[in-house]
């Protein structure tokens, strides 16, 4: 396949707001992080990339077919009386690939939350469990390629962590877009950013530890994110 993402002389404007300008790109790193100001475009370029808006003008499309990529959807447009279960379901319909009962549960499993959120409607999640359930469907089918737009917001330090070490392990074995600006915790292979409508490379981002603090002793520490994670469970917060 050798990319996940491409573009070609892209232009889309708003209205008079230029949004990208002859913009081309193709994501060819296994883990490839999107890193841009709040209205610089990322969305609006995934979307394109997708299928999902119209340039003006160019042409962009992903590497793989649409039932071989997965991607974080908005909520926009969903009856929120929906139950998790049956959302999940629905929107993996839409790339064709079938998630019953067992897949549900599984697909809520690899981000954390219990089998038993299925049967909850989407109006009584808190903003965190709306968010992972939105990186849980798309994972549904193992795609080759996984979108995923601004995945850590409305996530406390903890579950941060922990979709960061999810998303490194997808790396390594299929292609990861990620638009994001907090990626301190992710392995990535190339950077890109997007400037008066171009999309531009950047240096990769070092990852770093994480800091954690025992809430008996007070104690801070600056661990890997993996060991971070197993402290979790011992009583250690995270802290940022």
């Amino acid at each position: 396949m050798g990319c996940s993402l491409w573009g070609e002389g892209v232009s889309k404007r708003y209205g008079r707001v230029r949004v990208l300008e002859e913009a081309s790109w193709r994501f060819t790193g296994k883990l490839t992080l999107l890193l841009a100001p709040n209205g610089a475009g990322k969305t609006t370029l995934l979307g394109i990339s997708l299928g999902l808006y119209k340039p003006d003008s160019g042409d962009a499309g992903s590497c793989v077919s649409v039932g071989d990529i997965g991607f974080l959807v908005d909520v926009n447009g969903f009856p929120l009386s929906a139950r998790v279960g049956s959302f999940i379901e629905f929107v993996a319909s839409l790339r064709g690939v079938k998630c019953g009962y067992e897949c549900v549960g599984d697909v809520l499993n690899r981000v954390w939350l219990p089998r038993s959120l299925a049967d909850k409607r989407l109006a009584q999640l808190s903003s965190g469990q709306l968010r992972l359930v939105l990186i849980a469907q798309a994972l549904v089918g193992s795609p080759s390629v996984i979108v995923l737009d601004e995945p850590f917001a409305n996530l406390d330090p903890a579950n941060r962590l922990k979709i960061s070490i999810l998303i490194n392990k997808l790396s390594e074995k299929m292609y990861v877009v990620v638009a994001s600006h907090l990626v301190s915790y992710l392995h990535a292979d190339e950077a890109y950013t997007i400037v008066g409508g171009r999309v531009e490379r950047i240096p990769v981002p070092s990852p770093r530890n994480a800091r954690v603090m025992n809430l008996e002793s007070g104690e801070v520490l600056e661990v890997s994110p993996s060991d971070a994670l197993n402290l979790v469970d011992k009583g250690f917060v995270v802290l940022d």
